[in-house]
Parts: structure tokens; sequence; C-alpha cells
């Protein structure tokens, strides 16, 4: 009686060992599948703000390179006026159609900046009407 008493506990502690092993393992994985769920949600809020970090440069440059394409303009168009007021005749206007910078603002270049200020509406846009008939004004008939 007592070898069957012995055997029915080893056999009782081998399945104990046996749950104690898949628990063990059970415990294992869900912490290795949690710590990996952790690190993909992570890596997700990363790119998340390396996005928002990187529209918020692009619409920076944007935005500066509006203010740039209006500091050209509103200075071609001084440099334009003094010039003609000084100029007088429309010979002399030509000769300093060819004088003038390669990079003067166009009619695109307006189109292009009105484009840029109606993304954004806080930041304060200019007359575009009065800037693109000043343009015109300037350009060569």
């Amino acid at each position: 009686m007592t070898d069957q008493t012995e055997s029915e506990r080893a056999k009782m502690a081998r399945r104990h060992r046996y749950l104690a092993v898949a628990l063990l393992v059970a415990v294992a994985w869900y912490g290795v599948h949690r710590y990996l769920d952790h690190r993909e949600e992570q890596r997700q809020i990363r790119i998340a703000e390396c996005g928002a970090a990187r529209s918020r440069a692009i619409r920076a440059w944007d935005r500066f390179r509006a203010q740039l394409v209006l500091h050209q303009f509103e200075q071609y168009v001084a440099t334009k006026n003094e010039e003609r007021d000084s100029a007088g005749a429309q010979k002399n206007l030509d000769e300093l159609d060819a004088t003038v910078p390669p990079k003067r603002p166009t009619i695109e270049d307006l189109k292009v900046l009105r484009a840029l200020a109606a993304k954004w509406p806080k930041v304060e846009s200019p007359d575009f009407a009065e800037l693109e008939a000043r343009l015109r004004l300037c350009e060569p008939e």
C-alpha cells in the first residue's frame, strides 16, 4: 500500500512540476508579448511625433519662403518705382528692365504667395489685389 501511495505522490509531484513550468512559460510568454506591444506602441508614438515635427518644419519653411518672396517683391517694386520716377522716359525704362536682377517676382510668385497665405489664415497676409496691380505696373509692356 505504501508503494502505491509513494507512486501516486511521485505522479502528483511530476504533475505539479509540469504545471509550474507551464505556468512559468505562460507568464514569460505574456510578459514578452506585453513588452513587445509596449515597444511597438512607443515606436508608433515616436513616428507620429516625428511626422508632426516634420510637418511643422515644412510649414515654417513655406512661411519663410512666402515672406522671402513678399520681401523680394516689395523690394523690386520699390526699386522699380524709384527707377521709373527718376528715369522719366520709356527708353530709359527699357534699359532698366535689362539691369533688373534675374530673381524678380512674377505673377506666378504672387500666385504661390496667395496659395501659401491661404494655408495659414492666422498669418497676416497682404492685400493681393494691390500687390498684383503694382506688379503689373512694373512689368514691361
